[in-house]
């Protein structure tokens, strides 16, 4: 195996298209059972879409350890560089354990370096059942056309921001930031929208979820990799297990009294609905543990600030993939989201193995 910092320099790909490949790559020298899943709609320079899955160890295995990876697509050059570093290492799995790795379960993003699938949806908000009525957020819909102005400068945006600070000096910071973050289901060109209907990645995700059996499973534990959040190079596992629950009893027991329960006191995430590991949940209800391993980044008003850009560019401006205002807010936003920095990075590898390591142990005492 590399040592933590050689891998940093190596592991992390530019591109989606570069990912994708040397995540196969790897996989197939490693001989692990590959499965594609194409999505119907093409990447910003014309190439195919598609979630990738390797399967390494027993099929029958009694319990099974699941790596995701660009939930939030632009995040996935981090999951997926920690994905190819287990993959290039001893890939030693303890008896009556196997792994699967799901390489990009949402293809648009990553590709387009969003956040969003290609129906402008926040995947880790798009678990919902939508037989019933969906979550409101009244504070969102306040400053929805606030938070995506229609133009990115002059009086159009200056008019926005004083909407903003207005909503701020009359809730409080907590409040709006909170009102964004949680999810919301009416503004499709907006941040965080959870959709009307499952989405292709949701879709995916479940029939991965059922032609590897995680119900029928003695125990599947779930590490989602993810960025944004937190102190610079700081991976905090958030566990969305009930407090008190058997499941935080278990993440804490594996991964150390640092894992925290989404909204809990200390944790950089604040609650939301929607979330992928419902989808497990739902299924192997008590046989699941897990964990989004969230990577901190740059301070939040950054990322805010790129997410609001983002958004404004696919949804006002018409401009192109190539375009230099294009590139520049793409350009942003993947730093703030995979920061170049060489610490930063290193960090990541140190804390996936680590992360990784205990969950394989873990999954020995169930």
């Amino acid at each position: 195996m590399m040592d933590a910092t050689t891998a940093a320099a190596t592991v992390f790909s530019t591109s989606y298209e570069e990912a994708r490949s040397r995540f196969l790559d790897a996989a197939h020298k490693a001989g692990a059972g590959l499965e594609r899943f194409d999505n119907p709609n093409p990447g910003p320079t014309g190439g195919t879409l598609s979630t990738d899955t390797a399967f390494v160890g027993d099929p029958d295995a009694p319990c099974l350890l699941v790596i995701t990876s660009a939930c939030h697509g632009v995040e996935g050059f981090t999951g997926s560089g920690a994905q190819l570093d287990w993959l290039l290492g001893d890939r030693r799995l303890p008896d009556g354990v196997a792994m699967l790795l799901v390489h990009a379960i949402n293809p648009h993003g990553f590709a387009w370096h969003r956040r969003v699938t290609e129906e402008g949806c926040d995947l880790n908000r798009n678990f919902v059942d939508f037989s019933k009525p969906l979550p409101e957020n009244p504070l969102y819909d306040e400053i929805a056309d606030a938070i995506v102005p229609r133009a990115w400068t002059g009086p159009d945006r200056d008019a926005a921001d004083a909407v903003l600070a207005d909503a701020i000096a009359r809730h409080g910071l907590n409040a709006v930031m909170a009102a964004m973050a949680s999810g919301q289901h009416r503004h499709p060109t907006g941040i965080f929208y959870g959709g009307i209907a499952p989405t292709w990645s949701r879709q995916t995700f479940e029939t991965i979820r059922d032609r590897h059996a995680f119900g029928a499973r003695r125990h599947v534990c779930h590490i989602d990799i993810h960025t944004g959040l937190g102190q610079f190079g700081h991976g905090e596992l958030i566990t969305l297990h009930p407090p008190d629950s058997g499941g935080v009893e278990r993440a804490v027991a594996w991964w150390g009294p640092s894992c925290a329960p989404m909204g809990g006191a200390g944790s950089v995430a604040t609650p939301r609905t929607g979330l992928m590991p419902d989808a497990v949940e739902a299924v192997a209800s008590g046989r699941y543990t897990f964990g989004a391993l969230e990577f901190g980044t740059h301070p939040s008003v950054r990322g805010r600030l790129a997410l609001r850009a983002d958004h404004w560019l696919h949804a006002h401006s018409g401009l192109p993939w190539d375009h230099p205002t294009a590139e520049a807010i793409r350009a942003e936003l993947t730093e703030f989201f995979f920061p170049v920095d060489p610490s930063w990075r290193e960090l990541v590898v140190f804390r996936t193995r680590q992360v990784i390591g205990r969950a394989l142990a873990g999954l020995t005492q169930v």
